[in-house]
């Protein structure tokens, strides 16, 4: 979508570009015109988190396999975050010709290595009682703070949960 908007800055036109994902885009250099690109990167997410796996989100499970993903996803977290300051923010499992697979997003100090890839997927395993193939996103990216270090999201929650704890104290008095 491209949208011309003159005398947006109050300095010169501005020609403006959105797209719906990453692309390289070609800038012409011109001095009475500016150009801003804008990507819009789509992350679909439900109510159990972002789709990592569309099939654990929408694909039809019997009430055991639904009570097993759950287990191993919980167990998934459980190992990961077990590594100092390591922290998942998204995890699906499906199930797929009788294997699962997961697939997680960690963010921390450091990416994961191989190595701690394979001791969780023995962890989650052992805890599970199935052979999981384990995929992890991993990212270096924590907030931190003088006190400690936590996932963005974290922090952001308890950072929300923080404030409306004080609006219903503030709500309370008379």
């Amino acid at each position: 979508m491209f949208c011309w908007e003159p005398n947006l800055l109050d300095t010169q036109p501005l020609f403006c570009c959105i797209l719906s994902s990453k692309k390289q885009v070609l800038i012409h250099n011109d001095d009475h015109i500016s150009m801003l690109v804008r990507c819009s990167d789509l992350v679909d997410v439900t109510s159990k988190g972002r789709i990592l796996y569309g099939q654990a989100h929408f694909g039809e499970f019997s009430p055991a396999e639904l009570d097993m993903q759950k287990k191993i996803e919980k167990a998934t977290k459980k190992e990961i975050e077990r590594i100092a300051d390591m922290f998942i923010t998204n995890v699906d499992a499906t199930l797929r010709q009788g294997d699962w697979l997961v697939r997680a997003e960690v963010v921390g100090r450091n990416v994961m290595s191989p190595e701690q890839i394979r001791q969780v997927e023995a962890g989650v395993s052992r805890t599970t009682r199935h052979q999981v193939d384990i995929h992890v996103l991993s990212r270096c990216e924590l907030m931190v703070t003088k006190q400690r270090s936590s996932s963005v999201e974290d922090f952001t929650k308890k950072l929300m949960e923080g404030k409306k704890g004080s609006q219903m104290q503030s709500q309370a008095l008379p």
